[in-house]
This record gives structure tokens, sequence and C-alpha cells, in this order.
């Protein structure tokens, strides 16, 4: 994996305006800066974007300050294909717990200016990372043993176990690929012995069923013994079964034949009973008809009567409708002229109560306001002249303000001269002195007249120093008294201010509210004016008291007569009876002839149904005679059928057996080949399985695993002492053992782990006791053999180290040898970061990546 861009998004001490790191013009490259800046957040940001996990705790901590997301991007070229991955992380509200989203995009051409790119994210974030992982060839805890020497961490690998140590260099050596194989031939010899397990099942399970096709023949040729003795017997039966369903029909028929008849004279009394009772409806309506007629003078006079009277009270009823809506409409006419007068009354009232109440108070105050606004104006005019003394005097705290920092820049600029001067003085005590200028051995002599031109520098550099201290505390101390007095004008203004204000835009509103009671008044007036002059002159609801004349004329011209119309009515109650006679007169006239021919039609059809009754008794008895053999005819029938059922059911029976052991038969011929097939495909298996044994045991820790082991430990042993070497002067050396560990309780073989013995000119000692510098001498040495045979791993190269420690723990000669021993191994590989805050080795190395931490956050820039 090597890395081409890098961007990140408020991760840690970064914010969003970070601009992109790009990698690709980078060989090797100090990453410097203050302690703090966030030199190695840019490793944890790769860190986190390829693997998840980082130095923190948590990823939520990772979040710059005050952030809800964050997010970083990676660029980076793996075995020649270029991959973008990039991982975000959100939070919602307060909650402490974010949504990450995971990201992984292929190049979709070789061009590496070109943004064209195609999704391969898995469907799950799990299913991403795992394909990440298959892509590097390896997992974060791999990756901080070997190619990233991590803050706090360069120990990691020598502190480790020795079973960890061995399965972290597997890890490097890409062993798991190897495991992965071994897996995979348990695997399948494992379903290979399920698959012979169950042939081997599913054989006796055969073999049982053949072993039972003697019976089945025994059993076969004694069912078709029994078909042969049950069909006569069955096909006599089915005979006489037939003759005697016959007569039992011919009968049943008959049985139909009478019910049918017994139905119908049923129907026919029915249809009796019921043309004797419209016998006597039309009896009755042809007496009553008769009658009616009988009346018929009477009748005719007085309904004659009726309708002249009908017709006097319908026009005294159109004459009292007329009346009430005239008398309505006369009612609500009078209503409005009263509700008018109202109005006007109420509106001089209202217009009289709002001028002398409310606007003839408002336009006598214009006078006093408007003397109020100028005395306003001239405490403005005095504030506005407090106002610019109080802008001099914040210029001249600005001006000392300026004093001041310059004061201090200055200090700074001293601090340095002085601390360079004390070093070069200290230089001069080391023995051989250089010339600054030539660099030219110096003598005594020169020693000493530079001594003494350091010591006079210093003097001065420390008494201007000490001035400018000085000047500054003066100057402060007259800025705060300054500082006070702005403070105390500046709240004497802002309250005066508001005060002002306040009144002016009280009197101003004030002011409006009074020229606008002088123009009210005056539209007032006059509507007064007009509402009395309608009132004196009767000027309103003019047309309804044209109305109201009108309507009076019409009720006159009416006519109307309450008591004439109360006699028409009772009238009118008196003859209304002759209204239905007259209607049944009507009625008789017409209809009497009909109802005396229906009447005679009944009688003829009641006469008819009676014979009818007659003749279906006499059926109905001849019928019931014949019906008499029928029980003994259908226990004949229900007996046979019996006997054919009980028959017919032992031959079917016969049959099934037949069919069934028929099947039985040719499944007992069909397994016994199937039993011969079976066998052959187990020794097949059998062959199979033990080939993938032996894979097994090949591809195990025993086996190719333990060979590449053995043969990768001189290299890496080589590489690293070559290493130590150099940084010790050949004095200290590391040998590495593997050794018999744990037995496994699984398979009784004993685990192998990795030993590492280190050696001075003292002797063999435990890594323990080493100094710091020496153990991460050990531990560079180490981690950069590591890193190169990572970088050598045929399938997987990582060509890059990241040292993001060690300089500090080291004198000035082991940081010279640090340097020079990573410039060294600088052609290994394709990128090398290392990160550091010391000034003579970030000279050392050709780029620099510096990074700066400002209020917005950290950024960076490359030299």
């Amino acid at each position: 994996m090597i890395p081409l861009k890098l961007t990140v998004k408020n991760f840690m001490c970064y914010r969003e305006d970070v601009p992109t790191l790009d990698f690709r013009s980078i060989h090797i490259a100090c990453l410097c800066g203050d302690n703090g800046n966030g030199k190695s957040a840019l490793l944890d940001a790769i860190t986190w974007v390829l693997w998840g996990e980082a130095r923190t705790r948590t990823q939520e901590e990772l979040v710059h300050l005050g952030q809800q997301d964050m997010a970083v991007e990676l660029e980076f070229l793996s075995q020649g294909q270029r991959y973008r991955v990039s991982r975000r992380l959100s939070r919602s509200g307060r909650s402490r717990q974010g949504s990450t989203l995971l990201e992984l995009q292929v190049a979709a051409d070789e061009d590496e200016d070109e943004g064209n790119f195609a999704a391969i994210t898995g469907n799950t974030m799990r299913d991403t990372q795992r394909r990440i992982i298959e892509i590097l060839h390896m997992d974060y805890d791999t990756f901080t043993n070997t190619a990233f020497l991590q803050q706090g961490r360069a120990d990691q690998f020598t502190r480790s176990t020795p079973s960890q140590r061995k399965a972290c260099l597997a890890e490097v050596l890409d062993l798991s690929y190897y495991q992965r194989l071994e897996e995979r031939a348990k695997t399948r010899s494992r379903d290979i012995q399920e698959r012979v397990r169950d042939a081997e099942n599913a054989v006796e399970l055969r073999r049982t069923e053949v072993a039972q096709l003697p019976e089945f023949q025994e059993r076969l040729v004694l069912a078709k013994e029994e078909l042969l003795r049950l069909t006569p017997d069955v096909d006599a039966l089915r005979l006489k079964l037939d003759e005697l369903n016959l007569g039992v029909q011919a009968l049943q028929a008959k049985r139909g034949e009478m019910e049918l008849t017994q139905g119908r004279m049923t129907g026919a009394q029915a249809e009796v009973a019921d043309l004797e009772r419209q016998v006597k409806v039309y009896q009755s309506s042809v007496a009553d008809q008769e009658a009616v007629l009988n009346r018929r003078a009477e009748i005719s006079e007085s309904y004659a009567e009726l309708e002249k009277v009908t017709v006097e009270l319908e026009r005294l009823n159109q004459a009292l409708s007329r009346k009430s809506r005239l008398d309505g409409q006369k009612a609500r006419a009078e209503q409005e002229i009263a509700r008018q007068e109202a109005r006007l009354s109420a509106q001089a009232t209202q217009l009289k109560t709002k001028i002398a109440g409310e606007l003839e108070p408002l336009v006598q105050r214009l006078p006093m306001i408007t003397e109020s606004l100028n005395g306003l104006r001239q405490e403005q005019t005095a504030l506005e002249r407090q106002e610019s003394e109080l802008k001099n005097q914040q210029a001249t705290a600005e001006d000392m303000a300026v004093r001041v920092r310059s004061l201090d820049e200055e200090n700074v600029r001293l601090r340095q001269s002085m601390e360079d001067t004390r070093l070069k003085f200290d230089m001069l005590k080391q023995g051989e002195a250089t010339c600054p200028l030539c660099n030219q051995p110096l003598g005594p002599e020169g020693q000493e007249h530079l001594r003494s031109e350091y010591e006079t520098v210093g003097r001065e550099s420390r008494a201007a120093f000490l001035a400018n201290q000085s000047d500054k505390k003066d100057v402060e101390g007259r800025r705060a008294e300054l500082g006070g007095r702005i403070s105390k004008t500046e709240s004497e203004l802002r309250s005066g201010r508001q005060q002002l204000q306040t009144r002016l835009v009280n009197l101003q509103r004030d002011q409006a509210d009074s020229r606008k009671a002088e123009e009210d008044l005056k539209v007032a007036a006059g509507e007064l004016t007009l509402a009395q002059q309608a009132l004196r002159d009767r000027a309103y609801a003019s047309d309804e008291r044209r109305q109201v004349d009108q309507i009076g004329s019409e009720l006159a011209a009416l006519g109307y007569d309450a008591q004439g119309h109360e006699a028409s009515r009772e009238s009118v109650r008196a003859l209304e009876p002759y209204r239905d006679l007259y209607r049944r007169l009507s009625e008789a006239e017409a209809d009497l002839p009909a109802q005396k021919d229906a009447l005679g039609a009944t009688c003829q059809m009641l006469e008819r149904r009676h014979a009818e009754i007659r003749e279906a008794a006499v059926r109905i008895a001849a019928l019931d005679a014949e019906m008499k053999a029928l029980p003994e005819l259908e226990a004949n029938l229900q007996q046979v059928q019996a006997q054919h059922s009980i028959l017919a059911r032992q031959k079917d029976e016969a049959q099934v057996r037949q069919g069934i052991l028929e099947q039985q038969i040719q499944r007992c011929e069909t397994l016994a080949n199937e039993i011969r097939e079976q066998e052959q495909r187990l020794r097949g298996m059998v062959g199979e399985k033990a080939i993938y044994d032996e894979l097994t045991t090949a591809f195990g820790k025993n086996g190719v695993q333990a060979l590449i082991i053995e043969s990768a430990m001189p290299q890496l042993e080589a590489d690293a002492n070559e290493i130590l070497g150099r940084l010790t002067e050949n004095r200290m050396f590391l040998k590495l053992e593997l050794r018999e560990g744990r037995r496994d309780r699984t398979t009784g073989q004993p685990s192998e782990e990795l030993d590492i013995r280190i050696a001075d000119e003292v002797g063999t000692r435990s890594y323990e006791t080493f100094s710091g510098g020496e153990s991460f001498r050990i531990n560079f040495a180490l981690r950069i053999a590591l890193s190169k045979l990572l970088a050598r791993r045929s399938g997987a190269p990582l060509p890059i180290l990241f040292i993001d420690e060690g300089f500090g723990s080291q004198d000035r000669v082991g940081q010279e040898r640090l340097t020079e021993a990573i410039q060294s191994i600088q052609n290994d590989f394709k990128r090398i970061i290392v990160i550091t805050h010391i000034e003579h080795v970030k000279d050392a190395f050709p780029v620099r990546i510096e990074v700066e931490k400002g209020p917005n956050g950290s950024t960076f820039r490359i030299v």
C-alpha cells in the first residue's frame, strides 16, 4: 500500500479548511512541528480510514471538539491498482455515539490525475472492511507491529509474548494464506467424511429393504389367488342388485306421482277457500253500491253546494294571505325608520364625546411638546461632543497596545539572540571550536576573543531586554488607567444615549398624535353638524316612509271580511262528507255491472275446483294400494347391497395389495443396483479424503508454514543486526530463535514461539535491562527489519515506513546515527515519513511537512 492523497475534515485538531496532503512527489520526508500541533494525528487519520482504529479508546474521541461529524479520505496504490477509501462519522444532537459510513472505490483508469472511480463497497460495513484488509493483506495490529513505529508503542513487538511475536511474524509472511488452505483442506475432509457416513447409512437402509424381497414375492402369489376367487361372486351379486333396483325405482316413481296428486288436491282445497272468500266480498260490494245509488238526488245537490262554498273560501284565503304580506312589509318599513333615527342620534352623541374628551385635549398639548423637543436636540449635541472625546482616548489606548506588542516581539527576538549566543558560548568550551565565518579551527586567542565578544553581545541584549520590560510595564500601567476612564465614559454615554432616545421617541410619538388629533377634530365637527341637521329635518328613511303610505292604500282597497271568512269555513266543514259520497256514487254507476259479472264467474270456478278434489281422492287411494309392496322390496335391496359391498371391498383390497407388492418388488430390484453403484462411489470418496488429510498436514504449522518461517528468520535477523550494528558501532547484536511452546489441548502438538536474545560487550542480557535509548535502538532495528520483510513479501507489498518517535530518547550522536540509518534504507521503501520536532534532524530530510496550529485548528504545508 502506497499512500497518494490524504484529505481530513474535523479530525482531531484539524478543521474543515485543511488542504489535501499529496504524497505522490514524496519519497522520504520529515513531518515536523511543535508538540500538540497534530503531527501524529495525520498518521492516525490513515489508520482510522483504513482500519477504523487509532490511538484513542473510541472513535468518537477523534472528532474535533464542538463538531458533530468528521471524515477522512485516502487515495492509495496497491499492487499497481489505485483505490480510494473514505470513512465518515456523524453524531446527532447530544448523543456521544455516532453512525459510521465506510466507502471503497477502485480507479476506472490509470491516470492519477483523473477522478474516475467505481464503487466496490460491500453490502455492510463489515464486508467493506474485510475487502480492504484483503486488498492490503494486513490488519491494523500487523501494520503497527511493522511499518508504523507508533508514538508510545515502538516496543510493541519486543514486549509481546513469544507466541504473539510468532503470530505477528506469521502475519507479516502472509502465512494466513496457508492457514486458509489448511482450513479449506480440513473442511473438504470433514465434508467428505460426512458424505461417506451418509452414503454408508443409505447403503445399510437399502440392504434392509432388499432383504424383504422373498417375503414380497410370496405375498404377491396369495393376493392373485384371492382375486381369482372373489371375481365370480361379485359379478353375480351385481346382476341381482340391478334387477332389484329397477323394481324399487318403479314403485318410487308411483310414490312420487301420489305425492304430486296429494299436492294438487291440497292446492285445490286452498283455492276453494279463497274463492269462497271472494264470493262474500263481491256480494258485500254489490249491496253497498246499490245503497249509494238509491241516494243519487240528495248526494248530487249537496255536492253542488259544496263546490260553490269552496270557491268563495279560496277567494277569502287569498285575500288573507295578501293582507298578511302587506302587514309584514309595513312593520319592517316602520322598524327601519326607527333604526335610522336611533343611528343618527347615537352618532351625534358619540362625536360630541370624542371631540370633548379625546381630540381637543390632544390639540391643546401641541405647543408644550414642540418646546420639549427643542430642549432634547441641545442635549443630543452635548453627547456627540463627548463621543468625539471618547474616540480620541480609544485611539491613544490602541497606540499603547501596538507599543506593547512591539516590545514583546523585540524581547522574543532578544531572547532568541541570547539563547543563540549562549549556545555558541557553550560550544567554545567543548574543545576544538571552529570560526562561525570561515569554519576554520580557532586557537586559544581566537576562542577568548569570541568568548569576550559573545559576553558583550549577551550583556547588551539582556540590558535591552530589561529596558523593554520596564517600558512595557509603564505603558501597560498608563493603558490600564486610560482603559478605566474609557469604560466609565462608554457606560455614561451608553446610559445617556438610551435615556435621550427613549424621551425623543416618546415626544415624537406624542407630537404625531396631537397633529393627527388636530386633523381628526375638523372632520368630526363637520360630521356632527350633518347628523344634527338630518335629525331636525327628518331627512332619513325617505323610501321607507313612502312605502308605509302606499301599503295603507292597498289594505283599504283589499276589503277583507274576517267574519264572512269564518262562515265560509263552517259551511265547507258541514258539506265535506258529500265529497266522498259523490265519489262513491260515480264509482257505483261505473262498476256495479262488472261486480255482478265477477260474482257469477267466481261461483262457476268454485264448482269446478270441488270436482277436481273428488277425482284426486280416487287416484290417491289406488296408488296407496300399490305402495304396500315397496318396504319388502327395499329390504331385499339393502341386504343384497351389503353382501355386494363386502365382496367388492375384499376384491379391491386384493387388487391394491397386488399393486403395492409389485411396486415393492420393483423397488427392491432398483435398490440392489443402487447399492452396487454407491459402494463404488464410497471407495472413491475414501481415497479423496486421504488426499485432503495429507494436504491438511502439509499446509499446517509444522508443514509449509514452518519451512517459510525458518527460511525468513536468517534474513530478518541479518537485517535487524545490520541496522543495530550501525546504530551501536557494532557493540550490540540480537539472535532470533524458534522454540517449543505449550501443547495444543486438541492435537497434542507443541506450538512454536519466537524468542529474542540480545548481546553487547558485557554479554547476553534480557531486553528489560537495557536503557531507554538502547531499547529504542533494538526496537527500531527489529521494526525496520520487519518492515523490510513486509515490503519484500510476495503478493502484498507494503513499501512504506512511518516513524513517530525515537529521536528524543537519543543523544545527538544517536540522533545522527538514526538519521543515517533511515537514509540508508530509503531505497527499500517507496515512502518514508519521520515525525520529529528537533531542528538539526529536520534539516537532514529533503522534504518537510510542517504542521502549524492556529485559532481555527491545525494545518500543514510542504517545504
